[in-house]
Parts: C-alpha cells; sequence; structure tokens
C-alpha cells in the first residue's frame, strides 16, 4: 500500500497524430518511494485523449512510452512502456509508472532515477551527477495504431507538501541520529563540541592524558597491586592533610 505525497499537477498538450491534431488532458500524481510489503515505487500519469472528430480515443491496444531524463532533457535515465485497452474508457488512461516493461535502455530503477544522492548512468552513453534539488524532465509518447505522437517534456518537481517521506537524499531513517527521550540535540550538541569532543577523541584513541589505560594499572579482581618490580605511587615529600600518603623520608614532627 503506497504513502501518498500530496501533489498533483495539471497539464493541456497538443500533438500531433497521423496529421490530425489531438487534444490531450493529463496530470502526474506523485506517490513518495514507500511502499510496505514488495510492492515497487511508481508515479500515477492520468489523462485523457480526445480525437480531431472531438470524440475520446477508445482503441483495444494503445502503445505508451514512458522516458524520464535529467533536467536538460539530454541524457535518458529511464524508459519503460504499457500497453492500454482503452475500450469504454472515454479517453481517459492511468499510467503506474515504475509498473511498466523496462526497454533496458537503462539499467535504472524508477527511484534510483529520482534520486539525487548518486551518479547514474543514462543512455546513449552518459552520466548524470545529480545535486540537491535537481529535477527530471519525464516524456511520455503513445501509439493507438495509426501512428505516434509525443507530449512536451514536463518537470517532475518536489513537492509543496509531504505526508510521509521514506528518504533524504536517497538516506533512510536508519542514517541518521534519532532524538528520544534519553538521547536529545542538546545531549548530542554537548557531547560532540570541544572540549568534551576532544576529550572522547584522546579516550578512543588511547592519548588521553586525563585518564589512565586498563593496560597500565596492575588491577586484578578489584585490587590495585603495586608489588611487582618498576611499580609505585610518587606522593609529595610532606602531606598536604593528614589523611595523605608520604614518602618513606618524612618524618612527623610530633
Amino acid at each position: 500500500m503506497a504513502r501518498w505525497l500530496m501533489m498533483r499537477l495539471s497539464f493541456m498538450a497538443r500533438c500531433v497524430l497521423s496529421g490530425a491534431l489531438f487534444c490531450i488532458t493529463f496530470s502526474l500524481i506523485g506517490c513518495d518511494l514507500a511502499f510496505a510489503s514488495s510492492s515497487p515505487s511508481s508515479l500515477t500519469y492520468q489523462g485523457r485523449i480526445i480525437k480531431p472528430d472531438t470524440t475520446p480515443l477508445e482503441a483495444a491496444s494503445v502503445d505508451f512510452t514512458v522516458s524520464i531524463y535529467n533536467p536538460a532533457g539530454t541524457c535518458l535515465l529511464f524508459q519503460e512502456t504499457h500497453n492500454l485497452d482503452m475500450t469504454g474508457s472515454e479517453g481517459t488512461f492511468a499510467l503506474p509508472i515504475g509498473l511498466g516493461t523496462p526497454t533496458g535502455a537503462t539499467p535504472n530503477t524508477l527511484a534510483q532515477t529520482l534520486s539525487n544522492a548518486a551518479l547514474l548512468t543514462g543512455a546513449p552513453a552518459c552520466n548524470y551527477n545529480p545535486v540537491s534539488g535537481d529535477t527530471r524532465s519525464i516524456v511520455v509518447s503513445f501509439n493507438d495504431g495509426t501512428g505516434s505522437a509525443t507530449l512536451a517534456a514536463q518537470q517532475v518537481r518536489s513537492v509543496p507538501y509531504a505526508a510521509y517521506a521514506s528518504s533524504l537524499e536517497g538516506l533512510s531513517k536508519t542514517g541518521f541520529v534519532q532524538t528520544s527521550a534519553n538521547i536529545t540535540q542538546v545531549k548530542v550538541e554537548a557531547l560532540l563540541t570541544d572540549p568534551a569532543y576532544t576529550a572522547l577523541v584522546d579516550l578512543a584513541g588511547g592519548t588521553s592524558t586525563v585518564y589512565a589505560k586498563a593496560s597500565d594499572l596492575p588491577v586484578a579482581s578489584g585490587v590495585l597491586n603495586l608489588t611487582g618490580g618498576g611499580k609505585g605511587v610518587k606522593v609529595n615529600d610532606t602531606p598536604v592533610a593528614s589523611d595523605h600518603a608520604v614518602n618513606k623520608n618524612y618524618a612527623d614532627a610530633y
């Protein structure tokens, strides 16, 4: 079951099919890339095709080709086909982009194509390195058996409001530190800001001058044993307080 984004873009397009003018109304409904179970990600491309005689296109077999390009329209990133029986449809159609038959022109899935997180390989022999905020250009063509027509390219952009997002620049929620009752932004910042951060790095690296390593202390069963050779404790010549240790040369005046 898909979790839908609140987006609907509507367009009017005109295209030539077998020398005649078709009027096509279509819309692109965005679906986020998070699905339950193993259902694939998809976008829904809806439209209505009216023939030159003002009657709807209701051919028994209409082939659609969906192509998605980089923003400049120079690198094909994704392509698939759909075949629809439009009998009795009154010219309306809906293409679940991402669930069609891949043409094999590119190796990318729809989710990869729409992600700005990594370099994409496209066709013909091109690479596209997206940056945050990049759009995609989507082109749809169709053939009802009498000829083919191509709609003008449309830009797929970020949605104005998302009810649910499964990722941020390709990273899922497990890729981020999540706050809780015990893990707060204030605590994280305090821990990762100097001097605490430097102390942590030194401690992890074994170079801390504040804390002693366990390997430097002859502790066994909770007892500090200094009887071994080369081990000892240095103290002041004169104790600072009555409960401080003294060296062997110190003699109490009383």
